[in-house]
């Protein structure tokens, strides 16, 4: 099966392989002997747009497609780290659904 992405979503592919390579990974050891991390991890993926990338734009998401979260998922494991991978999950895909609802 091929998957129908486009060159607005290898851009964007990119964008989150950068992130969890070069901004994440470079720190696994020593967030993971600390038990944590930054909070601007958090602030930095914002910037870039990593959460909300399905939401519409008029509430501050990107209006990107079902495939836009794939590809996210897809590279953010580059990080190597699961734990800030499922807080950066849980905060996209579990808290910011219910914020959209209020």
């Amino acid at each position: 099966m091929t998957l129908p992405l486009t060159p607005e979503h290898q851009l964007f592919r990119q964008t989150v392989r950068d992130f969890a390579e070069k901004e994440l990974f470079p720190h696994r050891d020593e967030w993971e002997k600390a038990r944590g991390y930054p909070r601007e991890v958090f602030n930095r993926a914002g910037e870039l747009g990593l959460f909300g990338v399905t939401f519409p734009e008029s509430v501050g998401g990107s209006g990107g497609d079902y495939w836009y979260k794939v590809v996210f998922c897809e590279e953010m494991v580059r990080c190597r780290m699961a734990g800030l991978v499922m807080d950066f999950l849980v905060q996209a895909d579990i808290a910011t659904p219910v914020i959209d609802a209020l």
